[in-house]
């Protein structure tokens, strides 16, 4: 087990020699020769590399061999190098649901839906009163549609009391139901 403020390096997978991965998610090139313009080589100095966070993902950009630059996931990176590679049906997942956190010892290889189960777990999923002011139904008048609906009143009639739609009551009543089910698993 690697103390949590102890870092390690090892290569990437697929680009050993190139770049290195540390314990606490930082990427860097590694130090090598190139050729020089004016003919001989000279030594290329490695660097920690900035890495961009964005849509939910912290990416570090990996040059290929033919010049071009790619994304890359720091915490698959991460993964791979210090775990092993990605079994199937498996994702990474953060303990913490903190997507810049990708130290070693906040990740994992889970499947989706316990990372979804993570995500509940850790208050991160927008839902009634969570979600702001785009929520049509406070948690409150959610559980009395349901009250309502479970004694025999119909969407459309609970819908015109809540000043709702009838699609906004059945899409909320369905991802209830889903929901109930993926935690019954």
């Amino acid at each position: 087990m690697i103390e949590p403020n102890y870092e390690e390096w090892r290569d990437v997978v697929g680009f050993e020699g190139s770049y290195q991965v540390s314990s606490l998610g930082k990427v860097r090139s590694v130090p090598r020769q190139r050729r020089h313009w004016r003919g001989g080589t000279m030594i290329r100095p490695g660097r920690v590399l900035k890495l961009r966070a964005s849509d939910n993902r912290v990416t570090a950009g990996l040059i290929l061999p033919h010049c071009k630059v790619y994304p890359y996931l720091v915490a698959r990176l991460v993964l791979e190098a210090f775990v092993g590679p990605c079994p199937e049906g498996m994702e990474c997942c953060h303990e913490d649901d903190n997507f810049r956190n990708n130290c070693l010892g906040n990740l994992r290889w889970d499947t989706h839906l316990n990372n979804l189960k993570d995500r509940d777990r850790n208050g991160r999923t927008a839902r009634g009163d969570r979600h702001g002011s785009r929520s049509r139904l406070t948690d409150d008048q959610f559980t009395k549609v349901r009250e309502l609906l479970s004694s025999g009143y119909s969407q459309r009639r609970v819908a015109r009391m809540f000043g709702v739609s009838n699609c906004c009551i059945s899409g909320r009543m369905s991802r209830y139901k889903r929901r109930v089910e993926q935690l019954s698993l």
